[in-house]
């Protein structure tokens, strides 16, 4: 199919959705080989360490699956939880649609570290060792946002945080990264909390009071812009598509047209309820800004070819076939992809891109982890349904693209990266770490 989406003089991003050809189907025995993840595998494997500090937090907080009697109750419970690192309920007392998104995911994202050495195999997700915290004299406040959402703040108490380097599960890879660093002893942390800034939203869900990841985003957001409370449940109304290619295909062509609203009209109800209630605080803007962009250049789809694979109310929906161009306001390229070869016009640099072009048969040098680069990532977009529609969920394609790319890494690739990063770096993790027990 060819398709201009977005250009000046279509009107718009609704015109442009309004002209939508039919979704293009794969040619069986037709399809160009998919490009090889080479940057994705590099990047979760520079990013692996980062994520295995991040996820020993995010594997202490909250507590009750059963919710709170109030808000203040609510974000109790969650320092209750850190100081007595308890994992799993940490994704517990999240509002139930955050809960039930993250549990089992994390979880996984925790085995497959496991696996890679870069936390210890087996890890007891019911007391995290060599990280402890602890909490006196808490006092909170809370103010009714709107009916069912409430605003907490800490307004006393004080923290103390711990670490002992050599008591957390840590694999083998990052032991050996860590070097002597595990035979530190830092000395503890303390301080005052009544002086910290920012508020945590709790939401009341069939009678009980949660901490709530997403309201509480969109809720500092909103005070720090000094905009009004939004009308909730009379935001941007969500609109999905009636199947999981057609969900896809609706997001591509919208972000081709800069179509913010539909974006956001093709978020989850339940996952994206904060976006909806809150997007009319910051819409008028974007739409603003996206309108003179379209003034400046212009994108079109011109083959799209899509394939789905479901389960129950997901489906997993893979980019099969795209062929698109960006050009300038005077018709220019800027930049094009014809299913094989990126290109971009002259006059741009990228690192990478001798002559401005790269094909998937040819690769950049990267550092050298040539077994991962042989093996692909089971990458695609995840949708849900929800009402009988179908919409785009970008925490858990998010998620599960991180576990589809540390699934086909092996223990080797982290070790290669390492060698690579010493050999620019001889400091790097020069020092081994004392040769004790692994967890």
């Amino acid at each position: 199919m060819d398709e201009e989406t977005g250009s000046p003089q279509d009107g718009g991003p609704d015109s442009a959705l309004g002209e939508q050809a039919p979704l293009a189907q794969p040619v069986p025995g037709e399809l160009p080989p998919r490009p090889r993840a080479s940057f994705l595998h590099t990047a979760v494997i520079v990013g692996v360490v980062a994520m295995a500090i991040a996820g020993l937090f995010a594997f202490r907080s909250l507590r009750s699956a059963e919710g709170a009697n109030s808000p203040e109750d609510a974000v109790r419970h969650l320092f209750e939880a850190v100081a007595a690192e308890d994992v799993l309920a940490t994704l517990e007392a999240l509002a139930p649609e955050e809960r039930d998104l993250l549990k089992g995911r994390v979880v996984e994202i925790g085995r497959e570290l496991g696996r890679l050495g870069v936390l210890a195999g087996g890890l007891d997700l019911s007391r995290i060792a060599g990280l402890d915290a602890s909490f006196e004299g808490l006092r909170f406040s809370s103010e009714e946002v709107a009916d069912g959402l409430a605003g907490v703040r800490i307004v006393g108490g004080t923290s103390r945080l711990a670490v002992r380097p050599g008591e957390l599960p840590l694999g083998g890879f990052m032991r050996d990264v860590a070097g002597s660093w595990l035979r530190t002893t830092p000395a503890p942390q303390t301080g005052d909390l009544s002086g910290v800034g920012g508020l945590v939203a709790a939401v009341r869900r069939d009678g009980r009071w949660y901490v709530s990841l997403w309201y509480s985003v969109a809720e500092n957001a909103r005070r720090d812009a000094g905009a009004p409370v939004p009308a909730l449940g009379r935001g941007i109304t969500a609109r999905g598509a009636p199947s999981p290619e057609g969900a896809v295909e609706d997001l591509l062509r919208a972000a081709a047209a800069l179509d913010v609203r539909r974006l956001i009209e093709l978020m989850p109800p339940d996952e994206a309820a904060a976006l909806h209630d809150y997007a009319p605080l910051f819409i008028n803007d974007v739409e603003g800004a996206a309108a003179q962009a379209r003034g400046q250049f212009r994108a079109r789809i011109s083959s799209l070819g899509l394939s789905s694979r479901a389960a129950g109310d997901e489906a997993l929906v893979k980019i099969d076939r795209i062929a698109f161009q960006v050009e300038g306001a005077d018709g220019s390229s800027i930049a094009s992809y014809d299913g094989r070869c990126l290109r971009v016009a002259e006059g741009m640099v990228f690192p990478f891109m001798p002559g401005n072009v790269v094909c998937e048969d040819s690769r950049p040098p990267l550092p050298p982890v040539p077994e991962a680069l042989g093996r692909k990532a089971d990458l695609g977009i995840v949708v849900v349904r929800r009402g009988g529609l179908w919409y785009v969920s970008p925490t858990r394609t998010w998620l599960d693209g991180m576990l589809a790319m540390l699934r086909v890494l092996r223990p080797r690739d982290l070790e290669q990266v390492r060698d690579f990063v010493r050999e620019f770096a001889p400091g790097f993790a020069a020092q081994p770490a004392s040769p004790e027990p692994r967890r």
